[in-house]
C-alpha cells in the first residue's frame, strides 16, 4: 500500500511542476495542414513513427526479463538485497542520460542506436552468464547505458523525418511501442523464464536486442532510399538538370 501511495505522490509531483508551463512551447514555422484522408492504418498510426517503434520495442523488451528476475537472480548468484543492482541501473541512466544527452546528435541514428542495441544485447548476456554478485552489478550498469541511448536516438529519428503538423502524431504512433513492447516482452520472455529459468529469460532478451539490430539495418536502408530519392527529385527540378 505504500509503494501505491509513494508512486501516486510522484504523479501528482509531476502534475504540479507542470501547471506553470505555457499552453504553448514556441510557434510552428507554418500553421498546421489540415488533416489527411488515407488509409485506416494510415489516420490511426503515422508511417514514420512505425519502423522507429518497431526497433525500439525489440530494444525494450529486454527490460521485463531485467524488471521480473533480477531479484531472483541475484538471490541464486549469493546476493541478498537485489536493491544495489537496480541501484546501480538507475544511477547509470541518470548519469549517461545527463552527460551525454547530445551524444545522439552528434553520432547520429546509425552509430547511437547500433551501439544501443549492441551494449542491450551484451548486458543481457552478461547477466546470463556471470553468476557472481559483481558481475550482475556490471551486467547492470552495460545494460542500463544501452537503454539509456537507445529511446532518445530513435525519437529524434521519429520526429525529425515529418513537419510540425504531424509530429504529435508521430509520437504517439512511436511512443505506442513502448507501452506494447511491456506487455508482449512480459508475456514472451515469461514463457521462456517457464522452461529456462531467468537465465533462459536474460538469453532471450539478448536474442531481441539483436533482432533489433536487423530491423535497425531495414530502417536505415529506407532512410537511405528516401534520402536518394529525395536528392533526385530535387536534382531534375534545378534549372541545370532542365537544361541538360
Amino acid at each position: 500500500t505504500s509503494a501505491w501511495l509513494i508512486a501516486a505522490g510522484f504523479v501528482l509531483g509531476g502534475a504540479v511542476i507542470a501547471s506553470p508551463l505555457p499552453r504553448h512551447l514556441g510557434v510552428p514555422d507554418h500553421p498546421p495542414a489540415p488533416i489527411r484522408t488515407g488509409s485506416r492504418l494510415r489516420r490511426i498510426a503515422h508511417p514514420a513513427g512505425l519502423m522507429p517503434g518497431f526497433v525500439l520495442m525489440l530494444g525494450i523488451m529486454p527490460y521485463a526479463a531485467f524488471a521480473s528476475y533480477a531479484p531472483g537472480h541475484a538471490e541464486d548468484v549469493g546476493l541478498d538485497d537485489a536493491g544495489t543492482v537496480f541501484t546501480v541501473y538507475a544511477a547509470t541512466v541518470l548519469i549517461v542520460r545527463l552527460v551525454g544527452a547530445k551524444v545522439p546528435d552528434r553520432l547520429g541514428l546509425r552509430t547511437t542506436s547500433t551501439a544501443a542495441l549492441v551494449t542491450i544485447a551484451t548486458g543481457m548476456l552478461l547477466m546470463a552468464t556471470l553468476q557472481t554478485p559483481w558481475g550482475l552489478h556490471l551486467a547492470a550498469g552495460v545494460y542500463a547505458v544501452g537503454q539509456s541511448l537507445l529511446y532518445p536516438a530513435l525519437f529524434a529519428a521519429a520526429v525529425n523525418s515529418v513537419g510540425d503538423d504531424e509530429r504529435s502524431q508521430v509520437v504517439a504512433t512511436f511512443t505506442m511501442f513502448f507501452d506494447i513492447s511491456t506487455g508482449i516482452g512480459g508475456l514472451v520472455l515469461g514463457v521462456v523464464a517457464g522452461f529456462g529459468g531467468p537465465v533462459g529469460a536474460f538469453l532471450a532478451g539478448s536474442v531481441m536486442a539483436t533482432v533489433g539490430l536487423l530491423a535497425l539495418q531495414a530502417l536505415l536502408a529506407d532512410r537511405a532510399d528516401q534520402s536518394s530519392d529525395g536528392s533526385s527529385r530535387q536534382t531534375s527540378s534545378s534549372p541545370t538538370a532542365r537544361a541538360s
